[in-house]
């Protein structure tokens, strides 16, 4: 009906302790409650032994072991860093800021950045075709890149590639539009130098561990034009 709750810095129990009919109380006639009284203040309290003592010293040191493994693992949890690798980002003709379902883009804010293929120009100075189709060139919105952001307004983008066949599908104009926007939006890129004195990787830091970040491609609209 009641237990000891036994302490290891303590060689006799308090009155509280020994009398704790487990909330009980309400439920004990008068009887059972003398009985009980009897049995904790005016009967000889049992001893602990060693060999019990030293049962709960090794669980102690158990606690403490499993309580540092998860400190361990907690910590270990702070360092890391999760990418999400997402594929062609091309022209979609219309939806530009809502062409995301909610759904995935929630699944995506659950990582700490993405990494894509950007296989459009984004340029201000060509149209952008949202009634007859774009099949062989593209030039898309900045929604097309910004739709890609966290609740607070931030780009998922940790780095994006701007090596492929759609890379100079308006020219040098076209391509070096798209270079200065993502440089606004603060997306590192590969792929494509505006001169050779740039870096032909790109780098970028999540959760405190530095990537570097390179990008290549089979082919590209005209190869005589990056010579």
């Amino acid at each position: 009906m009641g237990h000891t709750n036994l302490q290891f810095d303590s060689a006799e129990p308090s009155l509280t302790q020994r009398v704790k009919p487990e909330g009980r109380v309400h439920e004990m006639g008068i009887l059972e409650k003398l009985r009980y009284l009897k049995k904790y203040l005016l009967e000889p309290n049992p001893k602990t032994t060693p060999e019990l003592l030293e049962v709960f010293a090794s669980q102690k040191k158990v606690r403490q072991a499993l309580k540092a493994r998860l400190a361990e693992k907690a910590a270990a949890a702070a360092s890391a860093t999760t990418l999400g690798f997402v594929g062609d980002l091309m022209w979609i003709r219309r939806d530009w800021e809502t062409f995301l379902p909610n759904a995935t883009l929630a699944q995506l804010r659950k990582i700490d950045g993405l990494v894509g293929n950007l296989e459009s120009v984004i340029s201000p100075a060509f149209p952008v075709r949202e009634f007859w189709p774009d099949l062989l060139n593209f030039n898309s919105r900045p929604e097309l890149v910004r739709a890609f952001s966290r609740a607070n307004g931030s780009n998922l983008f940790a780095a994006l590639s701007f090596a492929n066949n759609h890379t100079l599908d308006f020219g040098d104009r076209g391509a070096l539009d798209t270079l200065k926007f993502l440089a606004s939006e603060g997306i590192p890129c590969s792929g494509l130098r505006r001169d050779p004195t740039e870096s032909t990787w790109a780098e970028f830091t999540q959760g405190g561990i530095r990537f570097g970040f390179y990008a290549a491609t089979f082919g590209v609209n005209d190869r005589r034009r990056l010579a």
